[in-house]
């Protein structure tokens, strides 16, 4: 009988090569960065983003990092050197994705939270020793590095549409410092997104030159001597989100004998801003009792403003049923579309969907072009949560 041939001999596991493959993959990602081969400001993201990053890439960490066992160690350090060095190259190509994201970034991005999640997953397995894990097939390779990729992309996306919505929501209320910041890290993230059909590189270039002209016009102006000048300096402030010095102007004349309802409305803007909520609900409820001691009782829109800051801090301090008392005033005050939507949203988040398809219905009917959209997402929500709770039971 024929001798069989001998079988092939196997890379002997050496636990040590998942650690210097994930300091070799943790270096060259450091080399990168600080060599400018990966510009910095490209994990200015939002930590939620990047803690996604890091989870999604865990699988593919430990699968490469327990590979590199029965591995030569030579090719440990190239395979680490190519996981830190490869986000150079696609820093340089344009990966255009959906919503403006730049796919080429989700990867770099992907890559770095890799090298990092190896470190831990090393040193595990050193610390078992010469207990060798099971080498995961190529499939099951495959898998972790689409579930590094796909949950990663989805998340950006989704990121990108809640930075969008929280620009919308800066510019609609003219704060010009946050929204240069937001614009900026929303370029950062979808370098080809656009806002209201502007590219947001432009929007952000436009906002950047606007906070230093706001900027410069502050620091020259002369101190505020007429009540008209007081309201300048301090909207300026806002704008760049300089509340303390607005705070300093607007004191005096929130607690003089005959205190100025604008003033106390704004410093309650301030404390809302600064998330200061029952600080807030006090000076909007001054501001109220302010604007409703005037001869004039035709300053609704003072009244109006002051009811919507008191819901906001009455539904944030767990005070719902005063919340909602609120928003039936400010609703009767000034029956607009925008006011009912305040209102539905608030009766949605809690719970009361009657009240809220109510006051949905109402904003469509008064403004079907601008809020109607809004308003018909919001009863759609109304009848799948309707729905979701008739499958529960």
């Amino acid at each position: 009988m024929p001798e069989s041939a001998p079988a092939k001999p196997t890379q002997a596991a050496d636990p040590q090569n998942s650690l210097l493959f994930a300091l070799a993959s943790l270096a060259a990602v450091v080399l990168s960065l600080v060599g400018g081969g990966v510009p910095l400001l490209i994990l200015d993201v939002p930590a939620d983003l990047l803690a996604a990053h890091l989870l999604c890439s865990l699988p593919l960490a430990v699968a490469a990092t327990v590979c590199m066992q029965r591995v030569p160690r030579a090719a440990v350090f190239v395979a680490g050197a190519g996981v830190g060095l490869l986000p150079v190259l696609l820093a340089q190509l344009p990966g255009h994705g959906p919503a403006g994201i730049s796919l080429a970034d989700v990867a770099i991005h992907s890559l770095v939270a890799m090298a990092i999640v190896s470190l831990p997953v090393g040193v595990l397995i050193q610390l078992r020793g010469r207990r060798p894990m099971t080498v995961p097939p190529a499939a099951a390779v495959l898998l972790c590095l689409l579930v590094m990729v796909v949950p990663s992309t989805l998340y950006t996306v989704t990121v990108v549409q809640r930075l969008e919505e929280k620009l919308d929501d800066l510019l609609g209320h003219s704060r010009v410092a946050k929204a240069t910041e937001v614009a900026g890290r929303l370029q950062r993230i979808a370098p080809e997104a656009t806002w209201q059909d502007r590219p947001v590189s432009e929007l952000t270039t436009e906002l950047t030159q606007q906070r230093e002209r706001l900027a410069e016009a502050l620091e020259h102006a002369d101190p505020p001597r007429s009540l008209g000048e007081v309201g300048q300096y301090v909207n300026v402030c806002l704008q760049l989100d300089r509340r303390d010095r607005a705070r300093e102007l607007l004191r005096p004349l929130a607690t003089a004998g005959q205190p100025l309802p604008l003033a106390l409305d704004t410093l309650g803007l301030i404390s809302q801003r600064e998330e200061k909520w029952d600080e807030s609900l006090r000076w909007y409820s001054k501001a109220l009792e302010a604007w409703s001691a005037q001869p004039d009782r035709r300053n609704g829109a003072g009244r109006a403003s002051a009811l919507k800051g008191m819901a906001l801090a009455q539904y944030q301090t767990g005070q719902l049923r005063e919340a909602a008392a609120s928003y039936e005033s400010l609703v009767e005050l000034q029956p607009t579309a925008a006011n009912h939507l305040l209102a539905a949203r608030f009766y949605k988040e809690n719970d009361q969907t009657s009240r809220a398809r109510q006051h949905a219905e109402a904003a469509r009917e008064l403004d079907p072009v601008a809020s109607g959209p809004v308003a018909e997402r919001l009863i759609r929500s109304l009848e799948q949560s309707r729905f979701g709770c008739f499958a529960g039971q």
